[in-house]
C-alpha cells in the first residue's frame, strides 16, 4: 500500500521521515543507546530496518525498526520510536493490519 504524499512539510511517509531532516534526527537520537543493534551506528541500522518501507506510512517505524518484536529487549526502542513518531508524523496513516506484528 503506497501512503499519499504529504502536502507541505506533512511528513507521512517513511521516505518523508527520512528525508526531513530534523525529524530523522529525532528518531536515530530515540533508538541510540537503547539496545545493542543501535549501538555502533545507529542512522545506518535504522536506514536498512527501514529499506522495504519507504512508501509505508511513517507509523511503520515502530515495528519495523524493531524487526516487530523477534528481537527481544526492543520495549525501550519500540516505546521511544512510538513517541518520536506521533509528535512528528501526527497525521501519517495508520499501519495497515497486513503490516502489523
Amino acid at each position: 500500500m503506497t501512503v499519499p504524499q504529504a502536502r507541505g512539510d506533512e511528513i507521512l511517509t517513511v521516505r518523508g521521515l527520512i528525508d526531513d531532516e530534523a525529524a530523522w534526527n529525532r528518531v536515530v537520537e530515540a533508538v541510540r543507546g537503547k539496545h545493542g543493534a543501535y549501538m555502533a551506528d545507529p542512522a545506518a541500522t535504522l536506514t536498512g530496518a527501514l529499506a522495504h518501507e519507504l512508501d509505508s506510512t511513517a507509523r511503520v517505524v515502530p515495528g519495523a525498526a524493531t524487526m516487530y518484536g523477534f528481537i527481544p529487549d526492543m520495549e525501550a526502542v519500540k516505546a521511544a520510536l512510538d513517541a518520536v513518531i506521533a509528535e512528528v508524523a501526527p497525521n501519517a496513516a495508520e499501519v495497515p493490519a497486513a503490516q502489523r506484528g
